[in-house]
């Protein structure tokens, strides 16, 4: 055969590999000015790039899932992620605390609150079951009466109470596994006990460990293909193996996950106690779903790079994204940045809210960060300050690829933002680049052509009795200099939303004069007035801002800057958020060259 008349190799579409091989035909003299597309041969080449097509897809197929990066399967992604030492978190239950009034009974000074008992509530339309996982003991005085009260806080969980029973089988093999039939399980509260004897629960923390030995009472537990869980025993040399004819008794909740998250009126339902009240309540939190795909894999290299101890500011984020779940941007810093060497700090904002609460953070210092923190290094909780971006998009359009119309296209695009907003977890939304939103935009359709997309920034600033919550706020970044150089220009770099003063019946709002001042202007029909040209100052090089004369009425006020770079760069306790409400997008047919001359994209507004 010459060497020149080789089939190609480098095609993997049908029609592709078709061609490839007629082509191969063409070039030997037999079949010079042979017909394939009338021949039964055309058959035969037909089952050829059938097969050869299918082939490369499923070469391409089983490559890809080999790769955390590139898996698109659930099951691949947690398989590799166990080749990282990585379980995925499982559901989580809300969690509540609340404060029992117990009284005292006759011929007892100790009272203990089952492990198990039951607190009704209700929330969102829905019931909800909640229990104690653990017994709480309160103790009286000897000289205190029958009937003295005391209070003591108990944590409680939602969920369904779930047991299972097992019953080990004759022929055992290494490693023994059950599986725990319920979806939604909460595995931290797991509870296992074979013959009446309460096993451990081995963490990915714990499992090097050299402690444990083949006589070791402990389980370990793994996700599987259904979404729902696995309890694996030892094999007799890495924890104890279950005998034949042995009673396994696994007992969980199934939670609702978010769905309990706010409920803050409970009733309890104690066993032989009717006369225990209630006295406060911290609303429940923390529910949520299992740990999605993205999760997993920004997560489990993180966690395995940490070694299962905080030291960096990384370790510190990969710990607690494993460990709570509740996260929808995490961002940490060491101390030496702020001049407070030997403290890390980290702010976290929270999938719903802006800001943990006192008991939030109060518990990840408590259940989280004491196991994992160095002795050498103090943890602190600060709230972060939140960082709006504004996304202003034009996209180009292929008419003759549009399948639907750019009213969709735009739609699209306005989903996307509220995605990337609630979904994206990790650096996303702590170093914001233009090209991977224009990257995402692009992948939404086929016809959609190129995507130019700018960024503005928005803080927000409440006034409460006509003082401000903060006078001075950082956007962080360097806000764009051609604008203000030279002469300057009125609110181009920076304006405020519109706002009421005390006792005036017509609009203010603040705005640059593009020579380092921030302006008190009302609004009128002929304009704006300047009430005050120096009511306040601006930073160009670092963003800062601070507000200097001003008597609002109570309210919200946003501050929206253009910064230097269309990328933005979140520091210190600031952590960034998609405003999707002032996010825009537009559609234009890339044919329309005077539109798109028109709707160019600089840094102007």
């Amino acid at each position: 055969m010459a060497s020149d008349t080789r089939p190609v190799i480098a095609n993997l579409d049908f029609a592709d590999i078709k061609k490839d091989i007629v082509r191969h035909f063409q070039g030997r003299s037999e079949f010079s000015d042979y017909n394939f597309e009338g021949s039964s041969l055309n058959l035969l080449i037909d089952v050829l790039a059938y097969n050869t097509h299918y082939n490369s897809l499923a070469a391409n197929f089983l490559v890809n899932e080999m790769f955390l990066d590139s898996a698109l399967l659930r099951k691949n992604v947690v398989s590799i992620a166990q080749s990282l030492n990585y379980t995925p978190r499982s559901a989580r239950s809300a969690k509540a605390t609340v404060t029992l009034s117990i009284p005292k009974l006759s011929g007892s000074n100790f009272y203990t609150v089952p492990a198990g008992s039951l607190f009704t509530a209700e929330g969102g339309g829905q019931s909800f079951e909640f229990y104690s996982i653990e017994p709480y003991t309160i103790q009286f005085d000897n000289t205190d009466p029958v009937g003295t009260t005391k209070t003591i806080e108990v944590d409680i969980y939602q969920g369904t109470e779930t047991t299972q029973r097992f019953i080990v089988p004759n022929t055992v093999a290494d490693f023994q596994r059950f599986e725990l039939f319920n979806k939604n399980i909460d595995t931290t509260s797991l509870v296992v006990t074979v013959n009446g004897l309460k096993y451990l629960a081995v963490s990915e923390e714990t499992q090097g460990i050299n402690t444990t030995t083949g006589t070791s009472n402990i389980y370990f537990v793994e996700e599987s293909r259904n979404l729902t869980y696995f309890l694996k025993f030892g094999n007799g040399v890495i924890g104890k193996a279950p005998e034949p004819g042995d009673e396994i008794i696994a007992t969980y909740l199934v939670t609702d996950g978010p769905d309990a998250n706010g409920v803050q009126v409970f009733s309890p339902s104690i066993t032989g106690r009717s006369d225990i009240t209630i006295t406060s309540t911290v609303q429940s939190r923390g529910g949520s779903e299992i740990e999605t795909i993205n999760e997993i894999k920004d997560n489990a290299p993180n966690y395995f790079q940490t070694q299962y101890r905080a030291v960096t500011a990384n370790d510190y984020k990969a710990i607690l994204r494993r460990n709570f779940s509740d996260i929808q941007s995490v961002n940490a810093y060491g101390g030496e940045e702020v001049g407070k060497p030997g403290k890390v700090f980290f702010s976290i904002k929270p999938k719903n809210r802006d800001k943990l609460s006192d008991q939030e953070k109060l518990a990840i210092s408590r259940d989280i960060l004491s196991k994992f923190n160095l002795v050498t290094i103090t943890p602190e909780i600060v709230d972060p300050d939140i960082l709006r971006v504004i996304v202003k998009t034009v996209i180009q359009y292929d008419p003759s690829k549009i399948t639907t119309t750019p009213e969709v296209l735009v739609a699209k695009i306005q989903a996307l933002y509220n995605v990337l907003n609630t979904t994206y977890i990790g650096d996303f939304l702590q170093s914001l680049q233009v090209s991977k939103i224009s990257n995402e935009i692009i992948n939404l359709d086929d016809s959609i052509v190129s995507a130019n997309t700018r960024t503005n920034l928005r803080i927000d600033v409440n006034a409460t009795n006509q003082v401000l919550d903060r006078s001075s706020f950082s956007f962080g970044n360097r806000l764009h200099e051609s604008i203000y150089a030279g002469e300057g220009s009125l609110g181009e770099v920076c304006e405020s939303t519109e706002f009421n003063r005390l006792g005036r019946n017509i609009f203010s709002k603040f705005r640059d004069d593009g020579l380092g001042n921030m302006q008190l202007v009302d609004i009128t029909n002929d304009g704006a007035t300047i009430v005050n040209p120096e009511a306040g100052t601006i930073n160009y090089e670092t963003g800062e801002v601070a507000i200097s004369d001003f008597d609002p009425e109570d309210g919200n006020i946003g501050f929206i800057a253009i910064p230097e770079s269309f990328d933005v760069n979140a520091i210190g306790n600031t952590l960034l958020q998609i405003s999707v409400g002032d996010s825009t997008a537009r559609a234009i047919d890339m044919n329309d060259i005077e539109s798109l001359n028109s709707f160019n994209v600089s840094r102007a507004k």
